[in-house]
């Protein structure tokens, strides 16, 4: 059976536990880093929020047939004991699964295509493996490798739980990642790492940090929070995932950026060869920049649907006057009451923008 269809077999389990705001922002994070490397193999994707886990990774985004599984579960202080891997706690259903036993159940559902499964954590696990070394010590190992005394003792409390005897290749597929950014500064690591990213994708582009990095966060607050029924692949695509071509997306906007500051350039220089007042040029030019920012919001639905009105009554406007301050005026008096939620030069500076070409 195609991944796609099995998936959507059962519904998904609840994700136990409540989380605090700065760790689900944490989880949220680690997904935008996950997203830089995923973008940077150069291979087809889609990443996925909160469906049957915190993260699922496919292989593709039209035909999957590989998925890994991700839970990413932060700590404070203290460090993660086995049992705390191995022991669950009541959910909201009656069941008890622990963070292993959840990664076990998508072994057990999609064997074939489970190319593997993770817990991720900034913390490390307080234990040994078969070499005798901390685990401490290293940033992933293979749950197999745990020493074999933990090992033991952890895989016979699954087998109970779980009701199975065999759990080699799920000691083979499963991976701890320790140490994954600092819990009190994700989002400045987060930051650092997407500023690397973008060097390296574009080189010759200008950009600023702050806003694309809240633009992209925004998008994956967006997919995480959507509460609507999942019932198949292309709403889970649609409504809940980031894929390459997404992700091309956010990039295209970056470099359109250059291109919006010289076409805001342009603008000014027809205002002031219109001889329109200093005090609209120089309103322009603030809107103009704070219209850059909020642009790259595709969250933003009430700004979307500004443009979008806007666009429409550019596209059956028709106008004798050939300067462009009289046309924008004609325009601007033509817009619904719902859009004066924006300051009248802020839709003054947006009208300018889509009059004289696209922004």
């Amino acid at each position: 059976m195609e991944l796609k269809t099995s998936l959507f077999l059962k519904q998904p389990r609840e994700n136990a536990g409540s989380r605090t705001s700065n760790r689900y922002d944490y989880q949220k994070d680690w997904a935008i880093c996950k997203l830089t490397e995923l973008h940077t193999s150069g291979g087809d994707y889609l990443l996925s929020f909160e469906f049957h886990d915190d993260i699922l990774v496919f292989d593709s985004s039209t035909a999957p047939s590989e998925i890994n599984c991700f839970q990413i579960k932060s700590k404070e202080k203290k460090a993660w004991t086995p049992k705390e891997l191995y022991t669950g706690k009541k959910g909201k259903r009656g069941d008890s699964y622990s963070f292993l036993a959840k990664l076990y159940l998508h072994l057990k559902d999609h064997q074939a295509n489970v190319a593997g499964l993770s817990f991720v954590t900034n913390s490390f696990v307080k234990s040994k493996l078969k070499d005798d070394s901390e685990c401490s010590a290293v940033e992933s190992f293979m749950l197999g490798d745990l020493s074999e005394d933990v090992l033991k003792k952890l895989c016979d409390q699954m087998k109970m739980d779980l009701k199975t005897q065999d759990l080699d290749d799920f000691c083979k597929v499963t991976k701890i990642h320790q140490h994954q950014l600092d819990i009190n500064h994700h989002s400045e690591i987060t930051q650092g790492r997407l500023a690397k990213f973008i060097e390296v994708a574009l080189p010759n582009v200008r950009y600023q940090i702050g806003p694309l990095y809240k633009a992209i966060f925004d998008e994956v607050k967006t997919k995480t929070n959507v509460e609507h029924q999942v019932l198949n692949f292309d709403d889970l695509k649609r409504l809940k995932s980031i894929s390459r071509t997404d992700f091309d997306g956010y990039l295209k906007a970056i470099s359109d950026q250059e291109d919006f500051r010289e076409l805001a350039k342009s603008i000014e220089n027809r205002l002031n060869a219109e001889q329109a007042s200093f005090s609209f040029v120089a309103e322009f030019g603030r809107y103009a920049k704070q219209y850059e920012v909020d642009r790259m919001d595709h969250t933003n639905m009430i700004l979307q649907s500004t443009v979008s009105q806007i666009a429409g009554e550019i596209k059956v406007h028709s106008s004798i006057s050939p300067q462009i301050t009289q046309q924008m005026q004609e325009i601007f008096d033509k817009l619904p009451e719902g859009t004066n939620v924006f300051p009248g030069s802020y839709l003054r500076t947006i009208i300018l923008f889509e009059l004289y070409g696209k922004g």
